[in-house]
């Protein structure tokens, strides 16, 4: 019964033929869930250097602003919104840098869901039947995996293909989530910084 894709317990035993077709339905999915990612990163990486280049920008225009008279008594509401502008936009900026780094934050964990363990005995425990996660296959040794991925049956393979599949598709959605905030925010902070850049030329007019 080592080739049944569900559980060693499952009745009806599958042919070789359709265990192979699963197992590419299920590489391809995998290979999808990957390019996901991958795609995800990309568009963090990018956003985050538009956004900080076009803050960057602002900032050093509205630092650029001709020096008003001393005498001159700047305007009660573009003083306001200059200051407002100016602060908030750090805050959103600087938060929306933190949600870009949890983004794309590498994780270290297995794909299990624990933290590999150094020592043997926990490790042997928590280790996956088949291990594809880079995690869990340098938290066994080199024999180990090798006796792994030589003696292990297609079920087992098509199972562990799969788990990584929905894992990796639970982190593509997470990247996904904190990169929506993280967009969010860095266009709160070029606006607020838009603000302040126009209140600081406007405030001795």
């Amino acid at each position: 019964m080592e080739n049944s894709p569900e559980s060693p317990s499952k009745k009806r035993r599958l042919s070789q033929q359709e265990l192979d077709k699963r197992i590419e339905r299920a590489k391809y999915v995998y290979e999808q869930v990957n390019r996901w990612i991958e795609n995800a990163d990309s568009k963090v990486a990018t956003s985050t250097g538009v956004s900080f280049g076009a803050f960057g920008v602002i900032t050093f225009l509205a630092e650029r602003a001709p020096s008003p008279d001393p005498s001159a008594v700047p305007l009660a509401w573009a003083a306001t919104l200059h200051t407002f502008g100016f602060w908030g936009s750090i805050v959103a900026m600087l938060l929306a840098l933190g949600f870009f780094t949890t983004a794309v934050y590498p994780n270290l964990k297995s794909s299990s869901g624990c933290r590999w363990a150094r020592n043997k005995r926990t490790r042997n425990k928590e280790a996956r039947k088949f291990p594809l996660y880079y995690g869990d296959i340098s938290g066994i040794t080199r024999d180990e995996f090798k006796r792994r991925l030589y003696g292990m049956g297609d079920g087992w393979f098509l199972n562990g293909i799969a788990d990584d599949a929905h894992i990796n598709a639970r982190t593509c959605l997470r990247k996904m989530e904190l990169y929506r905030v993280g967009l969010i925010l860095s266009f709160t902070a070029i606006v607020l910084a838009l603000l302040s850049l126009i209140a600081r030329y406007s405030m001795y007019s």
